[in-house]
């Protein structure tokens, strides 16, 4: 039987066909993007080390760590910087979530949240594909959480996560500076405590988290510039 396509975004992946498809049109990908693409899909449950996918992606080659860099860059520009998040100091992971209700069913359990970014305002996507976050204006962050479903059709306005599961994973929207790290490790937050502050095109933008919990990991420090899809922090529910 032929291995079903990964779906997420607006991108199918066909491991058999080799294929590539974003947006309904196939892309010019070269092999070693696209090896390095599959190998990110199938290990979506974990960060992957870069010593990994270098002996994954160029076997029996002695290549520059530049090398990945440069196909995770032009993945990104393909699939958008949300697809692949780079985790400072350990590798990279695969944060978009899979559409197709077979993979959806043989996926890892560990539900994904990483944050997103629309004009004027920061996103977390949740496992169950729904949305919500702050509105940004300036260095003020609005006092009002959204949520918006997979069809990006907006959904009445809301102050919390309920009904979401799983931990928040708080990725970089955009590259920027971490000007402030307000939390740390053990740390406990409640609902809309500032978490990293990120400076982006001259703006303060707050990370917060979106329902009381306990800071699990901070993977950045103050003064650091990151990329977008870089995680920054990850949180767990009370």
């Amino acid at each position: 039987m032929p291995a079903l396509p990964y779906r997420f975004l607006e991108a199918e992946l066909h491991p058999e066909q080799r294929v590539l498809r974003v947006g309904g049109r196939d892309c010019q990908v070269g092999a070693r993007a696209f090896d390095l693409l599959l190998a990110l899909v199938e290990r979506r449950d974990r960060v992957v080390p870069k010593g990994e996918l270098l002996d994954l992606v160029w076997p029996a080659v002695i290549v520059e760590e530049n090398n990945l860099q440069v196909h995770i860059s032009s993945l990104r520009k393909l699939l958008g910087a949300q697809a692949i998040a780079t985790v400072p100091g350990r590798g990279y992971r695969f944060t978009a979530e899979l559409h197709d209700e077979a993979r959806a069913a043989a996926a890892p359990p560990t539900p994904e949240a990483g944050t997103l970014v629309m004009p004027g305002s920061i996103l977390t996507r949740w496992s169950d594909g729904t949305f919500t976050g702050q509105f940004v204006f300036g260095i003020q962050t609005l006092p009002l959480t959204v949520a918006i479903n997979p069809r990006r059709r907006f959904a009445r306005g809301r102050d919390s996560a309920e009904g979401h599961s799983g931990p928040q994973r708080i990725v970089a929207p955009m590259p920027g500076k971490v000007v402030r790290v307000l939390g740390k490790s053990g740390d406990a937050v409640v609902h809309r405590q500032p978490v990293v502050v990120i400076e982006a095109m001259k703006m303060e933008n707050e990370l917060r988290a979106l329902r009381d919990g306990t800071v699990a990991e901070v993977l950045v420090q103050e003064g650091q510039s990151v990329e977008a899809g870089t995680l920054l922090a990850v949180i767990t529910p009370s």
